[in-house]
């Protein structure tokens, strides 16, 4: 069995025993992985000419594509959870200076980044589905009979910082006045 196969197996299991994944699983694949993750990127590369090799969606995936999106989107997951102490102090801040609309456009202006960039997509990209689900669902479109769902406890900074970032930002539009 090669490599790819068996990283989407191990995945496979802690679904079908754990349900819910945390990030220190996630972590430990990817690195785990990472050595066999750059080989086959540096494979393709070779094979292509370029970084990122892409089938299109009426083709089955071979297990490498579907590897390699599963790490991209794993390594994507797991660089937003770094910013959770962030967040973290930043809530901490935001409860501080709530009744100031002066300091909040502030905190808003200095959070712009992190609520429109970095974040931008992280509702789309991981709380908007059709069922009532507690956790964030990470959708591969490589592997979409897998449903990869990741303990929202782990993004609770994250998340209630974007639903007031967003709420200040765009409905509030304190960033304006």
């Amino acid at each position: 069995m090669d490599i790819a196969t068996q990283a989407i197996d191990l995945l496979n299991n802690w679904i079908k025993k754990d349900k819910v994944l945390l990030i220190a699983k996630i972590e430990f694949w990817l690195l785990k992985y990472y050595h066999p993750y750059r080989e086959i990127i540096m494979l393709k590369s070779i094979e292509n000419g370029e970084e990122c090799f892409k089938l299109p969606d009426e083709i089955k995936p071979k297990p490498e594509e579907r590897f390699l999106d599963l790490y991209l989107e794993f390594e994507k997951l797991c660089s937003l959870h770094r910013f959770e102490n962030y967040f973290e102090q930043e809530l901490s801040h935001y409860r501080e200076i709530v009744q100031s609309r002066e300091e909040l456009k502030k905190w808003l202006l200095k959070n712009e980044k992190y609520g429109e960039d970095i974040l931008g997509s992280f509702n789309l990209d991981y709380l908007d589905y059709d069922k009532q689900v507690n956790h964030l669902n990470i959708f591969v479109p490589s592997s979409k009979k897998l449903e990869i769902f990741v303990k929202r406890s782990e993004f609770a900074n994250t998340v209630k910082f974007l639903e007031i970032f967003e709420y200040l930002y765009w409905e509030k539009e304190l960033h304006k006045n």
